[in-house]
């Protein structure tokens, strides 16, 4: 089943053998691309805007200092100027990008809704990453060489390691999260902004029409406290759709400490369902 059968509204922008670009709201830009690699459900890596050339030539130097290999690229995809790229400690692949024009972030309102299908997302919000080999060096990693700063933390029930974290590239609560996974999985889910609750109501009606379930929501979470809902594309990996994450004005603020799961997870107290113990 397509994404435009989903009807999330996503625009195909390009399509070849084993890969489609897709994009949401009204800009060109390639929000998501799809692969067709044996079958196979996760993600292999994701993409952050930069501000300037400045700020790649910054990273492109802590890279150096840290001994971390990089590839640069011109115009390797619709949208982008330049890219920086390399290995995260998880092994997901992460561009740097200095996108070709830059757009103001919305994360309320209807003006950048698709209306042929009466409802489609805003645009893409955030990647929630699955790590099997522990997220502490991911995390120091994206905070000291990428310049992410960490929202909040999640704790093992021992209290020892992070189980979980959320991190920001600028002022929303994150952009990037990541949980300690099993072996293999790379994705805990990717999330959509959408205006509000009632469309996030709408597209669970329209997944309904076409027998397929939700997984969890609507809902509010207690870490972020963004408005939530989850469900599992065709294809195996787990979708959010996400409204009014909140915003971190003070950059200087410390991370929030977490130790107990369902209150992270909901505030309503609405716990995981047992499916969450899994990602892709």
């Amino acid at each position: 089943m397509s994404l435009q059968k989903l009807s999330m509204g996503l625009t195909l922008i390009e399509r070849s053998a084993g890969r489609a670009l897709l994009s949401a709201g009204a800009d060109d830009e390639v929000d998501l691309i799809l692969t067709g690699e044996g079958g196979r459900t996760g993600a292999a890596g994701f993409t952050l805007s930069v501000d300037s050339d400045e700020d790649l030539e910054t990273l492109a130097r802590r890279l150096v200092e840290a001994g971390v290999a990089f590839d640069r690229a011109s115009n390797p995809l619709p949208g982008l100027a330049r890219t920086l790229s390399f290995d995260l400690p998880s092994g997901h692949r992460i561009a740097l990008a200095l996108p070709s024009k830059f757009k103001e972030r919305v994360h309320s309102g209807r003006d950048l809704q698709t209306r042929e299908q009466g409802w489609a997302v805003i645009d893409l919000d955030h990647i929630t990453l699955r790590i099997d080999n522990g997220i502490s060096r991911t995390m120091d990693f994206l905070r000291d060489i990428v310049g992410l700063q960490i929202s909040d933390i999640l704790m093992q029930p021992d209290g020892q390691a992070p189980m979980a974290c959320w991190m920001r590239a600028g002022t929303y609560h994150h952009d990037v999260a990541m949980f300690a996974g099993h072996p293999g999985e790379t994705l805990d889910h990717l999330a959509w902004t959408v205006a509000n609750m009632e469309d996030i109501k709408m597209l669970f009606d329209n997944l309904a029409r076409r027998a397929l379930k939700t997984e969890a929501g609507p809902g509010r979470h207690g870490v972020g406290g963004n408005i939530y809902g989850y469900f599992h594309t065709p294809g195996g990996n787990r979708y959010e759709l996400s409204a009014e994450m909140p915003r971190i004005p003070n950059q200087l603020e410390k991370p929030g400490i977490w130790t107990d799961l369902s209150t992270a997870f909901s505030v309503w107290g609405a716990p995981p369902p047992e499916s969450f113990k899994w990602g892709s």
